[in-house]
């Protein structure tokens, strides 16, 4: 059966993955600026129902309070590293309920969604945040998805033997000038 990746929107203003089979679907991050953006985005998903929002890092273009409401009303279960569940709730759930919303943590153990295996592995990106990349498997096949990091010598174990690697990184000059990141 076929493994599917779709990039639904990769930029500073938002970023969401897609990874599906027949029987599964996960998206990796959804950090759009409004419910209305997230309810489109998703809407090109159906008729996949989406079984896990797995998300990155708690940058805002990763993950925020509208889409979090979004993937509330869905009954959609969402994903976050252990050490940053108190920091999402501290920076995005705005001190409104989410009390529906149902979240998940993960360590950097494999964990199983349906017919997916996937191991998430820490990667250098912001020293605020935590940030991971993941290795996703199914049948004999090896996806690795990394966003935002800064540093890639430790990780090369991860990327070895990978059918497909997705690497996304948002450049704004803009953004730079702003908001100095002397990790860049």
């Amino acid at each position: 059966m076929p493994l599917y990746f779709q990039s639904l929107r990769s930029s500073s203003s938002g970023n969401c993955l897609l990874v599906r089979t027949d029987k599964t679907a996960v998206l990796i991050d959804c950090g759009l600026g409004s419910m209305r953006q997230t309810r489109e985005i998703l809407s090109q998903i159906n008729p996949h129902n989406i079984d896990l929002v797995l998300v990155s890092h708690l940058h805002s273009d990763h993950i925020s309070y509208y889409p979090m409401r979004v993937i509330e009303e869905r009954g959609t279960r969402l994903k976050v590293h252990k050490d940053c569940f108190d920091e999402l709730k501290n920076r995005h759930f705005r001190s409104y309920g989410l009390e529906n919303l149902k979240v998940e943590t993960y360590d950097t153990q494999k964990f199983t969604v349906k017919d997916l295996v996937i191991e998430p592995f820490e990667i250098p990106h912001n020293p605020y945040f935590l940030t991971c990349g993941f290795v996703i498997y199914y049948e004999n096949k090896k996806i690795v998805i990394a966003t935002d990091f800064r540093d890639a010598r430790n990780l090369t174990g991860y990327f070895t033997d990978a059918n497909f690697i997705f690497i996304e990184a948002n450049h704004d000059l803009q953004l730079l000038k702003q908001f100095p990141n002397p990790n860049s």
